[in-house]
């Protein structure tokens, strides 16, 4: 297994070597997400044992806090916009 600094470094020399339309591009990215993968699905499991133990009210703040930033509604990242996300918009 790597190391988190062999992972870091792996994503870095991704992000500075990737070109556009790069059939490898994808290769790589799956060679980097089954290393990470296993450790976000840990982390998960220890996140959801820790909130079994807090109250509704602070599970709220957390999700909220996780969210901030977000659209609740289509999850984009509202900082692109002035008046937040207009998903909820039909015009």
């Amino acid at each position: 297994m790597k190391t988190r600094q062999e992972i870091k470094l792996m994503i870095l020399a991704f992000a500075t070597t990737y070109k556009e339309n790069d059939s490898n591009n994808a290769k790589r990215l799956n060679e980097i997400a089954d290393l990470i993968m296993p450790k976000i699905v840990d982390l998960v499991k220890d996140i959801r044992e820790i909130l079994k133990s807090t109250s509704d009210e602070n599970r709220l703040e957390i999700f909220g806090n996780i969210m901030n930033g977000y659209c609740k509604h289509c999850g984009c990242d509202n900082s692109k916009y002035a008046m937040g996300c207009q998903c909820w918009n039909d015009d």
